[in-house]
């Protein structure tokens, strides 16, 4: 388990023209310079639907990078501070926070377009849940699915991007049978044309 000081931050995660959620941050990576330490997530425009969520490698234990067919730089004590991702490459990349969420929300980690068209670099499950009860610092799974070669990481590099959402909790009950919708629909897979 890796241990870090950890500082509380707090910033406003989701924006609507008639909403804002105050969500916290915890820091994981206290223990670098200010200077050194990876951006607070932010939006790239006023009326982008998703924050940006970076790469928080300087200074990391090369066994906080799980996965394989990856390549990690080290400075002269042998702390990372760049990783390489060779195709066919998985890794979990560490994000720098652990986030603190409002009630009743989640937040839906998501692939960022230009990684994956310029250079196949996509989630390995697509799209990442963080629960709001999850206690830890929030990883990428980050696969490299291009054929354009490896591509390198370095510390503070965009990776995913995230938004938080709404979470609505069923709640499940059963039934003799299933009352069929009013619908054309006959099947699934393909059947809709």
């Amino acid at each position: 388990m890796l241990h870090y000081p950890l500082t509380t931050l707090w910033i406003l995660t989701m924006m609507s023209p008639s909403k804002t959620y105050k969500t916290g941050l915890v820091r994981c990576d206290g223990h670098l310079p200010e200077n050194e330490q990876v951006p607070i997530p932010a939006y790239g425009t006023a009326y982008s639907s998703c924050f940006d969520l970076s790469a928080s490698i300087k200074g990391r234990d090369l066994k906080s990078f799980i996965g394989n067919r990856y390549q990690v730089e080290t400075d002269e004590q042998g702390r990372a501070v760049a990783l390489t991702i060779f195709e066919g490459g998985l890794v979990l990349i560490p994000t720098g926070f652990i986030f603190d969420m409002p009630k009743d929300f989640g937040i839906d980690v998501l692939p960022r377009s230009g990684l994956a068209l310029k250079h196949g670099l996509v989630l390995r499950n697509c799209t990442g849940v963080i629960d709001n009860d999850f206690p830890k610092e929030t990883l990428i799974m980050l696969e490299n699915r291009g054929n354009t070669g490896a591509h390198t990481i370095n510390h503070g590099d965009r990776i995913a991007q995230a938004r938080l959402v709404p979470v609505y909790v069923a709640e499940f009950s059963l039934q003799e049978e299933w009352t069929p919708r009013d619908s054309s629909r006959s099947d699934g897979f393909g059947h809709t044309g």
